[in-house]
């Protein structure tokens, strides 16, 4: 869910591309795990009424595939994280 609107995610082989959204349900959750890489919104470091912030995406990049690649960042929010996005990068690819 993008705050009320629903989101349609992407699936194309073990890839999954899921941007502009705020929540993923159980069952979507289940074919993540599946997935070999991952490209997901974080939009912010603090916290979105629409978008995942880091925490949230990393949180859901936990969730099981190999890689993972963060998209929709803020390149304000990046520079205002300080060492936050060494933590990220490593944490992201996990393979």
């Amino acid at each position: 869910m993008h705050y009320h609107m629903p989101v349609l995610g992407f699936r194309i082989g073990r890839l999954t591309y899921i941007t502009d959204a705020k929540s993923i349900s159980p069952e979507e959750k289940r074919k993540i795990r599946e997935a070999r890489v991952l490209v997901v919104n974080a939009l912010r470091k603090k916290e979105r009424i629409s978008h995942f912030n880091w925490q949230e995406a990393l949180a859901l990049i936990g969730v099981g595939p190999g890689r993972a690649h963060l998209t929709r960042t803020s390149t304000i929010s990046w520079a205002s994280c300080g060492g936050g996005i060494a933590a990220t990068k490593h944490t992201a690819q996990m393979d």
